[in-house]
This record gives structure tokens, sequence and C-alpha cells, in this order.
């Protein structure tokens, strides 16, 4: 993603964190790759290589914000660890997708806003790009249904963008702290607990004892927020749940 050596990949493709990680190019150059982070939020990383001075050719990162469905997409990777430089062709199915992604040893978690398409994506696709027609970047191909036929998902390359200038800039990726915990508001949670809206986000303590609804000191604490406030809107767009991040927003911008 950058000419001096920044590589994108997903965060599952490099968890071992004692492990010994290289980059192989198309002209079957080796560079030994360092994980400069791993993104504790998305399933993303960032990798850099040492070009010795040479520009890597780099790809373009297009704009995941107004993917549209239906819209043609390209998936790059190397299926099954075995067929590199496989491309497969689809469209876009779905968008804005929620999506909880196992890595097969037990471990999982939710990605949040995926691009679902029908564009074969295999095991050895992941960290591999999703491309609009004009050749941009718009996802980085990451899960794929093993039940159904033909469902992949991608995060989206607006969220990798952040990632990426984080760690150009400060080495690291770097994500605002909040200090709540809070659940989305159904219709039925609403009806059981009695709320006043049936969706929002209500911000509540955890399990255990030490799990606060607002820590003391965060940006949320000082911004005024309590247990059981709701968060019903940001700047008029309504919280609920195909748009949880609002709620981030809202926190974020008072600290």
């Amino acid at each position: 993603v950058t000419s001096d050596g920044y590589i994108l990949t997903n965060r599952h493709v490099v968890s071992d964190v004692s492990a010994e990680y290289f980059v192989i190019v198309n002209d079957d150059r080796e560079f030994p790759a360092r994980v400069l982070a791993r993104d504790p939020l998305n399933d993303l990383a960032i990798l850099k290589i040492d070009t010795g001075g040479k520009p890597l050719p780099i790809l373009a990162l297009g704009d995941s914000d107004h993917l549209q469905i239906g819209q043609t997409v390209i998936a790059i990777g190397y299926a099954l660890s075995e067929f590199r430089n496989t491309v497969t062709k689809g469209v876009v199915s779905g968008i804005n997708r929620r999506v909880v992604a196992g890595d097969g040893a037990g471990s999982s978690e939710v990605i949040r806003g995926a691009i679902q398409t029908d564009a074969a994506i295999n095991p050895g696709n992941s960290g591999g790009p999703l491309l609009d027609l004009a050749g941009q970047v718009i996802g980085v191909n990451t899960a794929v249904s093993n039940e159904g036929q033909l469902i992949g998902f991608a995060i989206p390359v607006n969220v990798a963008k952040q990632a990426i200038e984080s760690v150009v800039k400060d080495g690291r990726i770097v994500r605002p702290w909040l200090g709540v915990r809070y659940i989305l508001i159904t219709e039925g949670l609403a009806e059981q607990q009695h709320l006043p809206v049936t969706a929002g986000a209500l911000i509540v303590r955890g399990s255990t004892v030490s799990d606060l609804a607002v820590v003391p000191g965060s940006p949320a604490d000082r911004a005024g927020i309590h247990e059981n406030d709701i968060v019903t809107a940001v700047d008029g767009a309504p919280v609920h749940e195909d748009q949880p991040h609002l709620v981030i927003v809202l926190v974020a911008e008072h600290d």
C-alpha cells in the first residue's frame, strides 16, 4: 500500500507473535517482514519490508463508503495456499454486514460493516484485495461462509486506511478510547427492561463487579456519560443495530 514497503493483510494471517514472516513478491524475490501493528478492533495487520531503496508498485485505495449492491468486484488471492494470483469475479451482494468470523482453532471475532460478495473467496485469500472495475481496492478479503456457497466477506478499505495512516504516522494503530460498555437496544430488550425507546445504545455495566459501565477518568466519564444513559442519535442520525459506530463518534467528539 506504500512504495517503501508497507503491506496490509489480515491479523489472523500473522497472529503467531513468535513466528518469522516473509513476503514473496511477484518476481519471486523474498523479503523478511516485520509486523508493525495488529489492529485490536479489526482483523487487520500492517507489515513492513525493506525494499532496499527501490520503490515497489502499489495498489490505489478506493472509497468503500460509496459501494452499491450489485456493483462488480474482483478478488485476488493465494487460493487454498496453493494457487497463486487467483482472480475471481462477482458482485457486492450486501453491505454493512455483521459477521462472526472464526479461525478454525476456536477463536472468533466480530466484523462490523463487512462487505458481502459472491466473488469466490477461499482459504488463502485472506488479506488479499477486493477491487472495483477501476482497479482500486475497496475491501480486504477476510472471511468466507462454510455453510453457504459464494458468500464471502471483506473489511471496507476505508477502515483499513485509518489503520495504515496511523501506523505510518505514529508507528502503531491508535484508536479513540471511550471507557464505556453498552448494548444495542432491540424491541425485545426495550419491552423486557421497560425502556422508553426501542432503538439506541444503553450504557450498562458488565457481568462482574469490575466491569463498570463508565470507566472513571475516561473520555466518556469526562463527557458526562452515566450508567443507564441511552444514546438514541448523533447529529440527527439514529443509533441502531446497523450503525452502532455512531456511539463511538458521539463519545469521541466530546473528548
